[in-house]
């Protein structure tokens, strides 16, 4: 998560996006409030370079009881 976050700030959208991807990846198919973080972060990453359609499907993916869900649907 530093290495996406470091990545952001510097403007590599695609390497921060491959970096969070690798985070999800290693939690599993489990959603956790981390995952549901991750998939926030990654449609805000997504908003912010354009990818419109991929922010919505990483939005569309939190889950409903997270403390992040509101901010997704703001999204």
């Amino acid at each position: 998560m530093n290495l996406a976050t470091a990545n952001i700030r510097q403007d590599w959208w695609a390497d921060a996006i491959t970096y969070i991807h690798n985070a999800r990846n290693k939690q599993g198919k489990q959603q956790t409030e981390l995952a549901n973080h991750l998939l926030m972060t990654l449609g805000f990453i997504q908003l912010k370079a354009g990818f419109y359609r991929d922010a919505a499907a990483s939005f569309r993916q939190i889950t409903q009881d997270s403390r992040y869900a509101k901010r997704a649907a703001l999204g």
